[in-house]
């Protein structure tokens, strides 16, 4: 039976390797799974192996399905737990002007600083200004969003002044710290068209396996 080149459909001779009209390489019937055609301008495709490479294509599209989901899982419960979900309660309770929330979450490093009332007197002072400041610049139905620009564990020479700061006090231990963590960010109040945009600092020790509010800067 006459055989023709899968590429300029000229008819190729048996047991050529190339086509005489273009040079398009000619493989044989058992060199591969594309193949010299009977039909000028066709090429051949084994079944079996165009069966083959669809399971293969499936499985790598399912294999990178299964990464995407898992990365997208990984971010959201990220967001929950951890230093972020830390940022995350602290945040809501600063939107929502909630003392209780941010003392409960303070460091027991207070307890070397003074009693509860100075704890309290800290948050609320430094809250209030803030939404003071966003009330004059944006009006009073603003809503806030926040933005962590950047995380990183303080240094080892911030680290030590805190210890030393508190090594005079008999009762304090220092081990109960592992690290600390700097949280800087963006929080934006909106209202309509006008907003306004302040920087913060966060600053969580993380004692005895939980992450503290130290600093609400």
């Amino acid at each position: 039976m006459e055989k023709f080149c899968g590429n300029c459909g000229k008819p190729v001779e048996d047991g050529a390797k190339v086509c005489g009209n273009c040079g398009t390489p000619v493989e044989n019937e058992n060199s591969g799974n594309t193949r010299v055609s009977t039909v000028p301008g066709i090429n051949y495709v084994d079944p079996e192996k165009k069966a083959k490479n669809k399971k293969r294509v499936k499985m790598v599209l399912g294999a990178v399905a299964l990464v995407v989901v898992f990365i997208v899982a990984f971010n959201i419960i990220s967001g929950f737990v951890g230093y972020k979900g830390a940022t995350r309660k602290i945040m809501d309770a600063y939107k929502d002007y909630n003392i209780d929330t941010l003392i409960d979450m303070s460091s027991d490093l207070y307890l070397f600083y003074g009693d509860e009332s100075y704890v309290e007197r800290y948050f609320e002072e430094s809250v209030s200004n803030d939404l003071e400041n966003f009330e004059n610049r944006v009006g009073h139905k603003y809503k806030i969003s926040y933005e962590i620009k950047e995380a990183y564990t303080a240094s080892d020479r911030k680290f030590n002044e805190l210890i030393n700061s508190l090594s005079y006090y008999e009762e304090f231990d220092p081990d109960i710290i592992s690290k600390i963590m700097v949280i800087e960010m963006e929080v934006t109040a909106k209202d309509g068209n006008k907003t306004a945009t302040i920087n913060k600092e966060l600053y969580l020790t993380k004692e005895s396996g939980s992450w503290k509010l130290l600093y609400l800067n």
